[in-house]
């Protein structure tokens, strides 16, 4: 948080600088850059004022469709990180043909894939997974690793949820090798966990087990918190459906006191699990 409120601060300063020497496109670009860390830190009235000043400009007399794309895209992430899913839709759709006139690929790429996003959010997992792929074809025209390793582990996870298994697996799998080869170990585990839901779905509990040990693993290599409770969620659960309680409540409670620290919304109902599971414990030692 320290160093998002750090960086508003040099964002208001140079803001006023754009606006003291009239510089257009900086003012668009700094309004939009305050939007996006105004969200990050939960002022979401303040961050929707500040992109919709960014568009005002780059729509008027400093009628931009770079600036317009790229703030149209920025609005509707923020929209999607509030649920809004119909609003980050209409933002994305204006985006894009912008993004084409220019022959911006990379916003196109970014665009497409935000777009999927918004089907994926609302079930029409066809329509999702088209826009994956388009957007994954993209991906590697320009090329960007990164992004295409994301995409793939965004169609897969629709992949799996249209029952297509092995193509689900493939697709992390890929994920899994490219984010290892940047040594981006906070995406790798992400995807292992995706993955071992995949293998799980499949029946293959023994893989699952080991993918979501290496996600768990991985995620603490990485200091990353989120991936670490979704893992040992995960482990929890499998190991409770196994009967092995003992090892099941390690695990949920080690998630759910990672979620309540950091305030996640997951966090009551996990607790209300766990409770659960922790009973089942009791019961099996006193049989």
């Amino acid at each position: 948080m320290g160093r998002v409120s750090t960086a508003m601060h040099y964002a208001e300063q140079a803001l006023r600088l754009a606006q003291m020497i009239g510089d257009a496109d900086g003012e668009m670009s700094w309004l939009s850059e305050l939007g996006t860390l105004c969200g990050l830190v939960g002022e979401n009235d303040q961050a929707l004022a500040r992109f919709q000043q960014a568009l005002a400009l780059a729509r008027g007399a400093a009628s931009s469709p770079w600036h317009q794309e790229t703030i149209l895209g920025n609005l509707g992430n923020f929209y999607l990180t509030l649920g809004e899913i119909a609003e980050a839709r209409k933002c994305f759709e204006e985006a894009l043909p912008l993004a084409q006139e220019i022959q911006d690929r990379a916003g196109q790429c970014a665009l497409t894939d935000g777009l999927a996003t918004t089907y994926a959010e609302t079930g029409d997992r066809l329509r999702a997974a088209e826009l994956y792929q388009q957007a994954l074809v993209l991906a590697r025209q320009i090329p960007d690793r990164r992004r295409e390793a994301s995409l793939l582990s965004n169609l897969g996870t629709i992949l799996l949820a249209m029952s297509d298994l092995e193509s689900a697996i493939a697709n992390q799998e890929q994920a899994l090798t490219i984010f290892t080869n940047l040594d981006d170990l906070r995406s790798a585990s992400m995807v292992l966990n995706a993955l071992g839901n995949a293998y799980l779905a499949g029946g293959d509990l023994d893989q699952a087990l080991t993918l979501y040990r290496r996600a768990v693993d991985v995620a603490r290599e990485s200091e990353d918190w989120r991936s670490e409770a979704t893992g040992s969620w995960n482990l929890g659960m499998l190991l409770g459906q196994q009967g092995n309680f003992q090892d099941a409540v390690g695990f949920l409670r080690r998630a759910v006191a990672m979620e309540q620290i950091h305030g996640h919304s997951n966090a009551p109902v996990h607790a209300a699990v766990l409770n659960q599971v922790e009973a089942l414990l009791e019961e099996s030692s006193e049989a």
